[in-house]
């Protein structure tokens, strides 16, 4: 037999008897090979069975439990890395439960593929959830609907005064800029570079985000993220500060 030839003596089984039959493991243990079984009532239980093989985990990832394609794409990414990869349903318990009984409080979380609901992410709250790809608005928890009035702070060396923006439709234009942005976490970023416009966002005088535009661009407690795509770069800030202010000096 071909797995004679591999010189295997230790197999782990991944699912119950009725995916996997007792004779295949008395077959296996006739050879000579030890077999472990890790398996659950269903494919929920038998995946958070599997999470607890391993050790350290600071990020997780999660796919849709009701299709393979997902989570067959992702197993390289969180296999490379030693992270589990959480199948998930209507709910999160089971994957809450695993987090908890670990101690495990501070954790990076990445949706693959288009199907994990918000809800399903939610139910796995932690204070350092991080998406594949996210907006601005979403990292920071802002809705910018309710935006009162942005300050900007020019980077080049005190090029421009801070500008005060509280006109409403000037604002909406700005945060609409935004939300057309999605963003990615990054682990370990490379010093900034580029232009670097700061800006200050407010509720009813009450700062609510900050962003250094910046590359990586910079957010949500100092935490730097990738623009994966979107519209927003200096070009564009300049030319939406001078609409508002025509002293707005441009000059990089």
């Amino acid at each position: 037999m071909a797995i004679q030839k591999l010189n295997i003596h230790n197999i782990i089984i991944i699912g119950g008897t009725g995916v996997i039959s007792l004779s295949v493991e008395n077959q296996l243990a006739s050879l000579g090979i030890e077999t472990n079984r890790i398996s659950g009532k269903d494919r929920y239980e038998t995946n958070i069975n599997v999470s607890y093989q391993l050790d350290n985990v600071s990020e997780i990832a999660i796919v849709t439990g009701d299709d393979f394609a997902d989570g067959l794409s992702g197993s390289a990414l969180a296999g490379s890395n030693c992270n589990p990869i959480f199948l998930v349903g209507e709910n999160s318990l089971l994957q809450k439960d695993y987090l908890d009984k670990n101690s495990i409080t501070n954790y990076n979380i990445i949706a693959l593929g288009g199907t994990v609901s918000k809800m399903a992410i939610d139910g796995l709250e932690s204070s350092n959830i991080d998406y594949e790809e996210k907006k601005i608005s979403d990292v920071n928890n802002v809705k910018l609907d309710d935006i009162t009035k942005i300050v900007f702070y020019d980077g080049r060396g005190g090029l421009n005064k801070p500008l005060t923006i509280e006109d409403k439709q000037k604002i909406k234009e700005f945060t609409k800029y935004l939300d057309g942005d999605s963003i990615k976490k990054i682990k370990n970023p490379n010093p900034p570079s580029g232009w670097a416009h700061c800006a200050e966002f407010y509720i009813n005088n009450k700062k609510v985000m900050d962003i250094t535009f910046s590359n990586p661009l910079k957010t949500n407690n100092n935490n730097y993220y990738d623009v994966i795509k979107g519209k927003l770069d200096a070009n564009t800030i300049d030319k939406f500060l001078k609409s508002i202010d025509s002293s707005w000096n441009t000059t990089n």
